[in-house]
């Protein structure tokens, strides 16, 4: 049976790869999501959330349902970026089905400019 796992290698772990993105990059928006973006020979992702969510257990799910979402639907768009994606504290509040067609107009909107 083949898993379908977030590969480890396209994933953004370090504090200055964060810095340069939030810097240098451009901004996306969404109803649920904030991107920033950056240009790169391939694809990387780097998930956070809000500081302003104090509770650890619900800032975890918010990063864990934006991966699973990042998970499933990466691979439609054309994305040679680097990308952090900010989930937004709203994101408990709605259903999942929502929540995908909002991340997958985002991602949408990320890969029309990076085509143009």
């Amino acid at each position: 049976m083949k898993k379908f796992t977030l590969p480890k290698s396209i994933i953004i772990k370090k504090n200055e790869e964060f810095n340069e993105i939030f810097k240098k990059g451009k901004i996306f928006s969404s109803a649920y999501f904030i991107a920033y973006t950056l240009n790169n020979d391939s694809v990387k992702v780097g998930f956070t959330t809000p500081k302003t969510i104090k509770n650890k257990p619900q800032r975890n799910k918010i990063k864990r349902i934006t991966r699973e979402l990042w998970r499933k639907n990466y691979r439609n768009y054309i994305l040679n970026r680097k990308i952090i994606i900010i989930s937004k504290i709203s994101l408990l509040s709605v259903n999942y089905i929502e929540l995908e067609d909002d991340f997958n107009k985002l991602l949408f909107q990320i890969d029309k400019n990076t085509r143009s």
